[in-house]
């Protein structure tokens, strides 16, 4: 790092207090060492006002500097602060995202709660923004103003520093948190270039899951979508069209859970069969052997809740996976054991149905995998008979007892006839 990014960056981690990004004063008409900053130009030219040592007030226009120093730039500061100055303008937008590209990027959603994003980085610790969403109020604490979309929301931040990570906390006071909500996943989806997604949804109106979807659209990965429903709900109510728009509209999620009633009636059109990494659906009535077949064996992990298929259709769908299938887990739902294999003899798997449960699994080792179930088995068989054996020897125990008390009886009648 060179002396004067090294400058840079030492003013802004330590003196973020006159950054005016993050002064909590009004964001346009900061003054400068030139006079007044109007808004157009501030929009133009992002601007730091640097410390030295002598306490000197100096003003560096960041749009003007070499791309080297900009990134290094864009290294050290927080995640909230180069963001404020992506959004400053189109020009400084394109010089974050050409500052920011080298990194990846992990994003998790928790709707009407919290957005956290984090920089990762090989072996260390990324910097970290977690944005907590409340209710608009009218805080009693200095705050800055942050313009989303149409909305104008007032924010209040901290940042910790350990090891030359940064971390941001900031909470957000909004009209709409959904809205604002969207915005920023739109807009950090366009900017990183290098990032993943994880979603943690309610359960409340197709429309907003299609609405959040659609905010997300430009994300290079979507790891993991839940959807749920609340709680606190006593008596669920069926919501066919949101299972079957997040069906849908989640083919390239890598995993997906499903915790949505469905009414008993429910279809969903088998046309293209889903290629999740892993699927789990909590309300199960509407797949049948045929649906699993058809749209779950090009899964990896499939968890159907509380499903039961007979022999038949058990019998069925291995049959199915000896065919073709990419599917190395399932479980639905005694002791069976089977181990079969496709026909191209490429994959192989171990079925076992414990009780009520049915579990396929290719990640096998046969020796292991027998051997621990054998023991199993053994183990459970030896409780048994442990079992068997004490209530043996505690029925052999009162039978003595008896046989004893009965014994000392006729005894005493025996004397007692003898006295008379």
């Amino acid at each position: 790092m060179t002396m004067m990014t090294k400058g840079l960056t030492d003013v802004v981690r330590g003196q973020t207090h006159s950054h005016p990004l993050m002064s909590g004063k009004p964001l346009f008409g900061q003054h400068n060492s030139e006079g007044l900053i109007e808004k157009e130009e501030l929009q133009q030219q992002p601007t730091f006002i640097l410390r030295n040592s002598i306490a000197e007030r100096m003003t560096i226009r960041l749009l003007r500097l070499p791309f080297l120093v900009q990134r290094q730039i864009f290294e050290e500061i927080s995640l909230l602060e180069a963001l404020f100055i992506a959004f400053l303008s189109k020009k400084s937008q394109a010089t974050a995202r050409a500052c920011l590209r080298h990194h990846k990027y992990h994003l998790r959603y928790v709707e009407d709660h919290s957005i956290r994003l984090e920089r990762k980085i090989l072996n260390e610790d990324g910097h970290v923004l977690l944005i907590l969403l409340n209710d608009r109020v009218s805080p009693f604490f200095p705050h800055q103003l942050w313009r989303s979309g149409s909305q104008e929301v007032l924010t209040k931040s901290t940042s910790t520093e350990s090891n030359g990570s940064i971390s941001t906390r900031t909470n957000v006071y909004c009209d709409n948190k959904l809205d604002f909500a969207m915005e920023t996943l739109k807009n950090l989806s366009r900017l990183l270039s290098k990032l993943s997604l994880t979603m943690k949804l309610n359960a409340q109106s197709v429309d907003n899951f299609r609405k959040t979807m659609q905010s997300v659209e430009s994300v290079e990965e979507i790891k993991e979508i839940s959807v749920a429903e609340s709680p606190w709900e006593e008596r669920p109510v069926s919501q066919d069209e949101l299972v079957k728009a997040v069906l849908d509209e989640s083919q390239r999620v890598k995993q997906l859970a499903i915790r949505v009633q469905t009414s008993d009636n429910f279809e969903y059109p088998t046309s293209a069969p889903f290629k999740f990494d892993s699927v789990f659906i909590s309300s199960t009535g509407w797949v049948s052997r045929d649906i699993f077949i058809k749209l779950f064996l090009s899964c990896k992990k499939v968890q159907l809740n509380l499903k039961y298929f007979n022999d038949a259709d058990l019998t069925a769908i291995f049959k199915a996976w000896t065919e073709d299938s990419r599917l190395e887990v399932v479980k639905f739902g005694v002791g069976k054991c089977y181990q079969i294999q496709q026909r191209d003899g490429q994959k192989t798997a171990l079925v076992y149905v414990v009780f009520q449960t049915v579990t396929l699994s290719t990640n096998f080792r046969i020796g292991k995998e027998v051997d621990e179930m054998a023991a199993r088995i053994e183990e459970e068989r030896l409780r048994q008979e442990e079992r068997l054996r004490r209530e043996e020897r505690l029925r052999r125990e009162e039978r003595r007892r008896r046989e004893e008390r009965l014994r000392r009886h006729l005894l005493d009648e025996h004397l007692e006839v003898e006295e008379d």
